[in-house]
């Protein structure tokens, strides 16, 4: 048996810490604010969801169609998708967190430190799921806070 017991909590990141569609805001980097609409209307045609009555999401499984059309899109701009363009200031702010996620999620975090919490041995895990770009989340979220994040990646 483990000598800790774990809670472990999994977030969303875009709509859930973010009101931001954090590749929405990468694809206006590329290509203007309003173009990403006709991105996505286009990816949508190619996974045949275009006809689909009142369809606003996108769906994890067609992330490996938007992520190739984004890298053409950066490769023609001759910017590398990397960790050292998801790090550059002008592209970090482009996505704001909702108020007090930051606070929030330490608090949370924090509860481990309780006196009952450490006679448990309970420790307390935040993690990020996204279908959105891991790179560029990293980045974004809070440091320190989270275990691990997982999204897609081009690396």
């Amino acid at each position: 048996m483990s000598p800790h017991r774990n809670i472990s909590i999994v977030w969303d990141f875009d709509g859930t810490l973010t009101p931001e569609d954090s590749t929405s805001k990468i694809i206006e980097h590329f290509l203007g604010k309003g173009n990403e609409h006709q991105f996505w209307k286009w990816i949508k045609k190619v996974n045949g969801s275009l006809s689909t009555k009142n369809w606003e999401r996108m769906l994890s499984s067609d992330a490996p169609t938007w992520m190739y059309v984004l890298s053409r899109i950066a490769f023609g701009k001759k910017v590398p998708l990397s960790e050292q363009f998801f790090s550059k200031k002008e592209v970090t702010n482009l996505i704001s967190l909702y108020p007090g996620v930051g606070t929030t999620l330490r608090k949370i975090k924090d509860f481990e430190k309780d006196k009952r919490f450490k006679y448990c041995k309970i420790k307390v895990h935040h993690f990020i799921v996204t279908a959105g770009l891991q790179e560029y989340v990293k980045e974004l979220a809070p440091k320190q806070i989270f275990s691990n994040i997982w999204g897609g990646r081009y690396s």
